[in-house]
């Protein structure tokens, strides 16, 4: 099995390098494993060459009692870059991996990043809406049940924003087996994701042109749509469009039906930003 053995951890990987023009980096959030993004790399292998991997504490990756921060997991997705020796990349990140990139894009625009997609994510505690108090309440049950009993269909249930086991069962019993079959979580390690995501301070991005691309759920109760905006806010010299997708919350990438078209209408384009932009308004 791929790894990559870095700041005294090892990080498992899959690079799906179907010899394309272009590359496309995934960035997973809190907990989530590589089977969590289901077929999203196959689908996305036919356009790109696709690298998926678990960050630290999760999954087949190392599970450190100590050192969970964005910085320290932007310095993972980095190394690994630098190890695959990417010239060039696009990034999606999703929740936490969000974050990752943003922090990323600060410390490495300078190197040949294309485009960026940052879903259900924000842009640091000091802009950050948050969730209402009865969404918090329930927050902290879903996550002490998930730590305890490993109750993840509670949690799947919370993140869902379009009742996602009785609208599509399938999907949901997808996402529910790709979580029950990783190896377990270390509890300080889950916990490490936890804060790493609930403490970011957010970055200034008011310097960046990556063109990015901010997708957000009508109905996310994790991450309110509100977010979105105040993200979009900071970036005041990147290209930037905002799609916020109705009947979907932190799981957007899963519920809705036209975000993959329009992600792939983003990253696959040679046209100007401006027509890309308008492509997915």
């Amino acid at each position: 099995m791929p790894y990559m053995k870095h700041d005294k951890v090892e990080i498992y990987y899959e690079f799906m390098n179907r010899g394309r023009k272009k590359n496309l980096v995934l960035v997973n959030g809190v907990g989530s494993p590589i089977g969590y993004w289901l077929d999203l790399p196959t689908k996305l292998s036919q356009h790109f060459n696709v690298l998926v991997y678990d960050n630290r504490g999760i999954g087949k990756s190392s599970k450190p009692l100590f050192g969970y921060s964005v910085q320290k997991m932007e310095n993972d997705l980095n190394a690994l870059i630098n190890y695959l020796s990417l010239d060039s990349y696009s990034i999606l990140g999703v929740s936490l991996g969000g974050m990752i990139a943003q922090h990323h894009l600060i410390l490495r625009e300078q190197k040949k990043i294309d485009k960026v997609v940052l879903a259900s994510t924000h842009a640091g505690i000091l802009s950050v809406k948050m969730p209402s108090f009865k969404n918090g309440l329930m927050l902290l049950l879903v996550t002490n049940k998930i730590l305890g009993d490993m109750r993840i269909k509670d949690v799947l249930n919370f993140l869902s924003g379009s009742d996602l086991e009785k609208n599509d069962p399938i999907l949901f019993q997808q996402l529910l087996k790709s979580r029950k079959t990783e190896t377990e979580h270390n509890y300080l390690s889950f916990q490490g994701h936890v804060k790493a995501g609930s403490f970011y301070m957010g970055e200034d991005l008011s310097n960046i042109k990556t063109p990015i691309f901010i997708i957000h759920g009508r109905n996310d109760k994790l991450v309110p749509y509100e977010n979105a905006y105040a993200l979009k806010k900071r970036l005041k010299k990147s290209p930037v469009k905002m799609k916020i997708y109705e009947n979907a919350g932190h799981l957007v990438l899963w519920e809705s039906k036209e975000v993959f078209e329009d992600i792939l209408s983003f990253l696959n384009s040679n046209h100007t930003v401006e027509e890309i932009f308008k492509k997915v308004s």
